[in-house]
């Protein structure tokens, strides 16, 4: 027998701008800044009971031992707030001396700020625990990218272009544990009792409790080319790639009778080609497309990391430093 109560408070924000200014007739300015603001609180409460009769077919005695009966209550509230920036600016100029040829430049960039916090409460028999965490991660982007289109028959335009983005991201991640303990007991809560008092002491666990950081670099260069014949368009693209990734972790709080510090970092960089095909047709108000690519799917660093991670007290967690990238291979049709 079981009861549940939940509450979830969602409040969000967004700003949403496009403005186009045009210096004159052969160069256009394109800004598009965005602002986004959300705040989540959750808050749940669950009682269950449960119980067993049938006591002979554990051949216990039920005039000694009565019902046994289990009682479970938890308490769980979360609440998070994020705050995101991001704005990109265009500028496209067209020549004069060839129609349909162009050359734009875009930057870009954005940064997020995340906090969050949330916390665990149990009872089981009148026997108290609980645990909580406290997050806070901030983000950064910076992107650029250089285009240009020339058309090279009445039915033929080739676009190159190069475009570079760097990304970073530092977390911090503290758990806290209350004590478990009796209800029931006259004899005082060891302290901090709850997770409320254990945020208070400012000494989150060793054990989960530890700050991130990564960043990673791209740069790729591409070739498009478009052709039209009749009702179909031929569109085969090939880009050159470059990644080079780096992530860390610290166990600020770590002790070492734990054992060895689990803190590392990790870089690996990786180069790959990517080419694809599309053909399009249509008529009148039918549409048909096929397309295929091949890309690459470089390993998440967390999977690679050497050193044996506490995922809690009771288990570990160790990376894999031989994985490969993954390469995929992509078919669509779409009709309409």
């Amino acid at each position: 027998i079981g009861k549940s109560t939940g509450l979830i408070h969602n409040n969000k924000h967004i700003f949403n701008s496009r403005i186009t200014y045009d210096i004159d007739k052969n160069n256009t300015l394109l800004f598009i800044p965005k602002l986004t603001y959300l705040k989540r609180d959750s808050e749940s409460n669950s009682l269950s009971r449960s119980w067993l009769h049938d006591l002979d077919s554990l051949n216990l005695n039920p005039a000694l031992l009565g019902d046994i009966r289990t009682i479970e209550k938890t308490h769980s509230t979360s609440d998070s707030e994020e705050f995101s920036a991001s704005a990109s600016l265009r500028f496209t100029h067209r020549f004069e001396s060839k129609m349909g040829r162009s050359l734009s430049a875009e930057v870009s960039g954005s940064v997020t700020n995340r906090t969050a916090t949330s916390i665990d409460e149990r009872e089981v028999n009148s026997i108290a625990s609980s645990n909580g965490n406290k997050n806070h991660s901030n983000a950064s982007n910076l992107g650029a990218s250089v285009s240009f289109t020339e058309p090279l028959a009445e039915k033929h335009l080739l676009e190159v272009g190069v475009n570079t983005n760097y990304y970073q991201n530092h977390d911090y991640n503290n758990y806290y544990t209350g004590a478990t303990y009796n209800t029931f007991s006259s004899d005082r809560a060891p302290s901090p009792a709850t997770v409320t008092e254990a945020f208070a002491s400012g000494k989150p666990d060793a054990f989960n409790s530890f700050s991130g950081s990564a960043h990673n670099s791209t740069y790729s260069a591409y070739a498009n080319y478009n052709w039209r014949f009749g009702d179909f368009t031929l569109i085969p693209s090939l880009s050159y790639n470059h990644k080079r990734d780096y992530s860390s972790r610290s166990f600020d709080y770590w002790d070492t009778a734990l054992g060895a510090d689990p803190s590392e970092s990790i870089t690996r960089s990786y180069s790959w080609m990517k080419p694809s095909i599309q053909l399009n047709w249509r008529k009148m108000t039918s549409f048909i497309r096929a397309s295929y690519s091949m890309d690459q799917s470089t390993p998440n660093l967390g999977d690679l990391y050497t050193k044996l991670f506490p995922s809690n007290p009771y288990s570990f967690f160790v990376g894999n430093p031989d994985l490969k990238s993954s390469q995929s291979h992509r078919f669509n049709v779409n009709f309409s």
